[in-house]
């Protein structure tokens, strides 16, 4: 009975709803018919994302479920109530060993990149049978396309897994139209496709501290011009470019690069430390501490080498800064209709990039924001969500027919 009472606490430990994300138990006898969605994973990992797709599809009376992991959704799976599993960055998913193999793995001296992606494989093995044995039970599964390729590294579990995902997935959303096309070139035709545009961070962000206050206590000059690069600082964010353009510009400009490096961007940030006109934070950012960074530039730079869809553009033009950005097809799709919210540049062409913090310079400054806060009202999450809202109504009539 004990292990009984443990395990009913465990299931509702998984059971998310409401704009608080404040855990709460249901029932059996808790009858509730309206549509369902389990999101996997839940919010957390310092990505607002999963927060406000799901505070918008609750706003239209969608209830939200959670699973947080491939262990969750097999163990506890079939305890939760919902029509629709809609899965969201399932490199994330299968790319973490299951927790009794983790401390194995640091055990092994030969072949552990082998043995890391065997462990990995398993995972991606275990959550797609789980997805299939849901989909016979009479789900649909739904996958939100958020990078075609992973941007933090994709090998050949991932490759695999994602064309797996793809024949199971009754319906695949995407970001951007451009984002259909680039998924269909690799992996073929989804069976079917909703249009989800990753909505504005309106309702998550923090209060920004003084401007000034914030530029004193970074070092950065008061009146000066001042872009960042705000995050996880990775390669494919073009960093090396970043800094090379940096180094051209000289004092004109001032650059800000906040967030913790991994790879490759590890070797870089020590030549960015070098730069007279940039100020490096080499660590993890919190919430606010980001919110400040934002606040305290005139720009945000993102001369990304590859990207399918990109949340930092929508936070930029959320707290009404706009960007130097690579010419990417996603990029210019948010921006066509507002070019005084950012300027595209080549990815990998400093300078090019040079041109463009130049030719941004020279917008006025009141413009800028005012583009970005246009672009930013475009996204309004609960406008957004609306083609998805009638898909998930009209599939929970079909399954209670």
């Amino acid at each position: 009975m004990r292990s009984a009472r443990r395990s009913q606490r465990e299931i509702c430990g998984l059971l998310v709803e409401g704009n608080s994300f404040s855990i709460k138990c249901v029932e059996s006898s808790d009858v509730d018919d309206r549509p369902t969605v389990i999101i996997i994973p839940g919010p957390g990992g310092g990505n607002a994302y999963v927060q406000l797709y799901a505070n918008a599809l609750i706003e239209h009376g969608i209830r939200t479920r959670y699973l947080t992991g491939v262990d969750e959704c097999i163990s506890f799976g079939k305890h939760v109530s919902g029509s629709v599993i809609n899965v969201h960055w399932p490199e994330n998913l299968w790319g973490r060993p299951r927790r009794e193999e983790t401390a194995e793995r640091w055990h092994i001296s030969l072949k552990r990149e082998a043995r890391r992606r065997l462990l990995k494989w398993r995972q991606m093995k275990r959550f797609i049978r789980w997805l299939k044995q849901e989909q016979r039970a009479g789900r649909q599964i739904w996958w939100t396309l958020h990078n075609v390729r992973s941007h933090e590294g994709h090998d050949i579990v991932d490759e695999m897994g994602f064309r797996q995902l793809k024949n199971i997935a009754t319906r695949l959303l995407v970001h951007s139209v451009s984002a259909i096309d680039e998924f269909s070139v690799r992996y073929g035709e989804p069976a079917a496709s909703t249009l989800v545009c990753h909505g504005n961070y309106d309702g998550v962000l923090h209060t920004p501290r003084d401007k000034e206050v914030i530029r004193n206590a970074l070092g950065i000059p008061r009146d000066g011009l001042v872009f960042a690069l705000v995050g996880n600082v990775r390669d494919y964010k073009g960093l090396d470019t970043i800094v090379d353009a940096f180094q051209q510009l000289g004092n004109r400009v001032s650059c800000v690069i906040a967030g913790k490096p991994s790879g490759a961007a590890a070797a870089m940030i020590r030549r960015a430390r070098q730069l007279d006109n940039t100020i490096v934070i080499d660590r993890y950012l919190d919430d606010q501490e980001y919110r400040d960074v934002v606040e305290a530039s005139d720009g945000i730079l993102l001369p990304y080498r590859r990207i399918t869809t990109r949340g930092a553009l929508l936070h930029a033009m959320s707290c009404a800064r706009g960007v130097i950005a690579s010419d990417c097809a996603y990029f210019r799709e948010i921006l066509g209709g507002e070019p005084e919210a950012g300027v595209l540049v080549r990815s990998d062409d400093v300078d090019s990039l040079v041109a463009g913090i130049v030719e941004y310079c020279s917008m006025e400054s009141s413009k800028r924001g005012k583009a970005a806060r246009r672009v930013a009202d475009n996204y309004c999450w609960r406008e957004v969500v609306g083609d998805l809202v009638t898909e998930i109504r009209r599939s929970h009539r079909s399954i209670a027919e």
